[in-house]
């Protein structure tokens, strides 16, 4: 009996440490890259692969419909700018790292259904900024997300978002908005600046909504509530018309 234990416990490792090992880092741009555009990386890598992606501008809507992330320059997001949207699918966990997504005159920069981590670049431009739909995850760390004619974030219903050390400025409506969300929502040390709503929140009376250490600048109203509550702490107003408006 111990023996067969042992035998599967060491196909079980196989299998892992095999997986581990395949993952393959493939390059965009350059000089002799393995791809010369980011869909066509996509396009020929599996899961658990990495794509690096050389200095340019590179026009371009993207899909990701498996496992994969996405770096650009790690001394200079801006060197690297994706002018275009980008669409996870559900199921997919993406992470997209020192980019700059320009999506002028797209309905959005970034759509997630899946779980999606994005750190360390800038995100402007699109009618929406990032939309995060009803079975989406977001996290973001140290992220820009700035000049959406509407939402800098949205999120729906079960979507989940975390935003940390973060900048969401010079959107059209709201820094972030969530409606009816059914999952926790997190926005800590993260400055809402010019926006016309820093954070509103519709009816989402059943999250456990935690607006932490945020700096709220120059808004038209710093935090607004429809029918919901969240847990503040030690946030920052400055020079907003209304901090904190509330409508039961």
């Amino acid at each position: 009996m111990m023996k067969k234990i042992l035998m599967i416990c060491l196909l079980t490792c196989g299998v892992f440490l095999a997986q581990q090992t395949l993952a393959e880092n493939y390059s965009v741009g350059g000089d002799n890259p393995d791809f010369s555009t980011i869909q066509g990386a996509l396009n020929g890598s599996v899961s658990g692969d990495y794509i690096i992606i050389n200095d340019g501008t590179y026009i371009e809507d993207l899909t990701i419909n498996h496992n994969v992330t996405l770096t650009g320059n790690v001394n200079d997001y801006t060197a690297v700018i994706i002018e275009g949207k980008v669409a996870i699918t559900k199921g997919t966990k993406a992470e997209i790292t020192y980019l700059t997504i320009d999506a002028a005159g797209k309905p959005y920069a970034v759509q997630t259904r899946g779980m999606t981590i994005i750190k360390y670049g800038d995100i402007q431009n699109g009618f929406q900024g990032i939309i995060v739909k009803p079975v989406g995850i977001l996290s973001m760390y140290g992220q820009i997300v700035q000049g959406a004619t509407r939402n800098g974030i949205v999120s729906w219903k079960k979507g989940r978002i975390a935003v940390e050390n973060s900048t969401i400025k010079n959107n059209g409506w709201a820094g972030v908005k969530v409606v009816k969300n059914k999952k926790k929502m997190r926005v800590a040390d993260t400055t809402l600046e010019n926006n016309h709503l820093g954070i509103v929140l519709k009816h989402s009376r059943t999250a456990n909504n935690e607006i932490w250490r945020d700096t709220f600048d120059s808004n038209e109203i710093g935090i607004k509530y429809f029918s919901c509550v969240a847990s503040e702490i030690s946030n920052t107003f400055t020079d907003n018309t209304e901090d904190t408006v509330i409508i039961p």
